[in-house]
Protein backbone atom coordinates (compact mmCIF):
# COMPACT_ATOMS: atom_id res chain seq x y z
CA UNK A 1 0.00 0.00 0.00
CA UNK A 2 1.51 3.32 -0.86
CA UNK A 3 -0.99 5.69 0.77
CA UNK A 4 -3.22 5.47 3.22
CA UNK A 5 -6.79 4.51 2.37
CA UNK A 6 -9.53 6.87 1.86
CA UNK A 7 -12.58 6.45 4.59
CA UNK A 8 -15.08 3.55 4.27
CA UNK A 9 -16.70 1.24 6.34
CA UNK A 10 -17.13 -2.73 5.58
CA UNK A 11 -21.02 -2.04 6.63
CA UNK A 12 -21.94 0.55 3.83
CA UNK A 13 -25.72 -0.27 4.62
CA UNK A 14 -25.63 1.10 8.16
CA UNK A 15 -23.93 4.59 6.89
CA UNK A 16 -27.15 5.44 5.22
CA UNK A 17 -29.25 4.50 8.37
CA UNK A 18 -26.70 6.26 10.28
CA UNK A 19 -27.22 9.21 8.68
CA UNK A 20 -30.88 9.53 7.84
CA UNK A 21 -31.16 9.15 11.97
CA UNK A 22 -28.75 12.59 12.07
CA UNK A 23 -30.99 14.41 10.29
CA UNK A 24 -33.75 13.84 12.43
CA UNK A 25 -32.21 13.64 16.00
CA UNK A 26 -31.06 16.71 18.01
CA UNK A 27 -27.45 17.51 17.39
CA UNK A 28 -25.52 16.07 20.65
CA UNK A 29 -22.97 17.92 22.49
CA UNK A 30 -20.43 15.17 21.64
CA UNK A 31 -21.12 12.07 19.25
CA UNK A 32 -20.25 9.35 21.24
CA UNK A 33 -20.79 5.61 21.01
CA UNK A 34 -23.25 5.71 23.59
CA UNK A 35 -25.17 8.64 21.57
CA UNK A 36 -25.00 5.83 18.71
CA UNK A 37 -26.39 3.08 20.49
CA UNK A 38 -28.79 4.44 22.88
CA UNK A 39 -30.22 7.84 20.97
CA UNK A 40 -29.81 6.78 17.56
CA UNK A 41 -30.29 3.00 18.25
CA UNK A 42 -27.26 1.99 16.27
CA UNK A 43 -25.98 -0.36 19.03
CA UNK A 44 -23.62 -3.69 18.60
CA UNK A 45 -20.43 -3.96 16.52
CA UNK A 46 -20.45 -2.86 12.69
CA UNK A 47 -21.65 0.66 13.44
CA UNK A 48 -19.17 1.74 16.09
CA UNK A 49 -17.33 2.14 12.90
CA UNK A 50 -18.80 5.45 11.99
CA UNK A 51 -17.78 7.31 14.83
CA UNK A 52 -14.11 7.28 13.01
CA UNK A 53 -15.20 7.16 9.78
CA UNK A 54 -17.39 10.30 10.31
CA UNK A 55 -14.34 11.98 11.66
CA UNK A 56 -12.35 11.57 8.40
CA UNK A 57 -15.37 13.39 6.37
CA UNK A 58 -15.22 16.15 9.21
CA UNK A 59 -18.51 15.76 10.21
CA UNK A 60 -17.32 15.73 13.64
CA UNK A 61 -14.33 16.69 15.42
CA UNK A 62 -11.30 14.46 16.83
CA UNK A 63 -12.97 15.16 20.31
CA UNK A 64 -16.64 13.33 19.07
CA UNK A 65 -18.04 16.69 18.78
CA UNK A 66 -20.31 17.54 15.66
CA UNK A 67 -18.80 20.36 13.34
CA UNK A 68 -20.80 22.89 11.52
CA UNK A 69 -20.46 20.54 8.23
CA UNK A 70 -22.30 18.12 10.37
CA UNK A 71 -24.73 21.06 11.47
CA UNK A 72 -25.40 21.89 8.09
CA UNK A 73 -25.69 18.11 6.86
CA UNK A 74 -28.83 18.27 8.94
CA UNK A 75 -30.29 21.31 8.06
CA UNK A 76 -32.49 20.39 4.80
CA UNK A 77 -31.60 22.86 2.65
CA UNK A 78 -27.91 22.16 3.13
CA UNK A 79 -28.07 18.96 3.42
CA UNK A 80 -27.01 17.70 0.11
CA UNK A 81 -24.57 20.52 -0.61
CA UNK A 82 -22.58 19.87 2.91
CA UNK A 83 -22.34 16.02 2.07
CA UNK A 84 -20.61 17.13 -1.19
CA UNK A 85 -17.91 19.34 0.42
CA UNK A 86 -17.87 16.23 3.19
CA UNK A 87 -17.01 13.74 0.27
CA UNK A 88 -14.52 16.25 -0.79
CA UNK A 89 -12.89 16.59 2.28
CA UNK A 90 -12.94 12.89 3.32
CA UNK A 91 -11.50 12.02 -0.16
CA UNK A 92 -9.24 14.64 -1.07
CA UNK A 93 -6.55 12.52 -2.32
CA UNK A 94 -8.70 11.01 -4.91
CA UNK A 95 -10.12 14.59 -6.06
CA UNK A 96 -6.52 16.10 -6.43
CA UNK A 97 -6.38 13.18 -9.02
CA UNK A 98 -9.28 14.19 -10.76
CA UNK A 99 -12.02 17.40 -9.15
CA UNK A 100 -14.71 15.16 -11.02
CA UNK A 101 -14.06 11.80 -8.83
CA UNK A 102 -18.08 12.00 -8.20
CA UNK A 103 -18.87 12.01 -12.06
CA UNK A 104 -16.86 8.80 -12.52
CA UNK A 105 -18.77 5.47 -12.94
CA UNK A 106 -17.56 2.63 -10.33
CA UNK A 107 -15.42 0.79 -12.79
CA UNK A 108 -13.48 4.22 -13.45
CA UNK A 109 -13.43 5.04 -9.74
CA UNK A 110 -12.10 1.85 -8.73
CA UNK A 111 -9.10 2.26 -11.17
CA UNK A 112 -8.94 5.94 -9.67
CA UNK A 113 -8.48 4.47 -6.29
CA UNK A 114 -5.56 1.92 -6.96
CA UNK A 115 -3.88 4.58 -8.76
CA UNK A 116 -4.12 6.22 -5.82
CA UNK A 117 -3.61 3.87 -3.17
CA UNK A 118 -1.06 1.20 -4.67
CA UNK A 119 -3.74 -1.61 -3.74
CA UNK A 120 -3.80 -4.68 -5.96
CA UNK A 121 -6.58 -5.27 -8.42
CA UNK A 122 -9.29 -7.27 -6.08
CA UNK A 123 -8.39 -5.55 -3.26
CA UNK A 124 -11.40 -5.83 -0.46
CA UNK A 125 -10.97 -2.41 1.10
CA UNK A 126 -11.10 -0.74 -2.52
CA UNK A 127 -14.07 -2.55 -3.50
CA UNK A 128 -15.65 -0.96 0.20
CA UNK A 129 -14.43 2.21 -0.71
CA UNK A 130 -15.82 2.54 -3.97
CA UNK A 131 -19.31 0.95 -2.37
CA UNK A 132 -18.79 3.78 0.81
CA UNK A 133 -18.34 6.94 -2.07
CA UNK A 134 -21.56 5.38 -3.88
CA UNK A 135 -23.76 5.79 -0.65
CA UNK A 136 -22.22 8.93 0.03
CA UNK A 137 -23.01 10.10 -3.26
CA UNK A 138 -26.50 9.08 -3.11
CA UNK A 139 -26.68 11.86 0.42
CA UNK A 140 -24.70 14.55 -2.21
CA UNK A 141 -25.31 17.13 -4.56
CA UNK A 142 -22.43 18.62 -5.81
CA UNK A 143 -24.09 21.61 -7.73
CA UNK A 144 -25.26 23.05 -5.02
CA UNK A 145 -23.58 25.52 -2.68
CA UNK A 146 -24.30 26.30 0.87
CA UNK A 147 -25.06 30.14 0.61
CA UNK A 148 -25.60 32.31 3.84
CA UNK A 149 -29.14 32.37 4.06
CA UNK A 150 -29.25 28.72 3.95
CA UNK A 151 -27.43 28.21 7.32
CA UNK A 152 -29.95 31.12 9.08
CA UNK A 153 -33.12 29.22 7.90
CA UNK A 154 -34.61 27.02 10.56
CA UNK A 155 -35.51 23.43 9.01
Amino acid sequence: MAKQYPPYMNATGTISKILEKIKVAATPSRFTQDYLATELNFPGGSPKAFIPFAKKLELLSTDGTPTELYKQFRNSKTSKAAMAVAIKKGYSDLYTKNEYAHSLGKKELEGLILEVTGAEQGNKAVGAIVTTFEVLKGFADFEKKITENDTHTKT
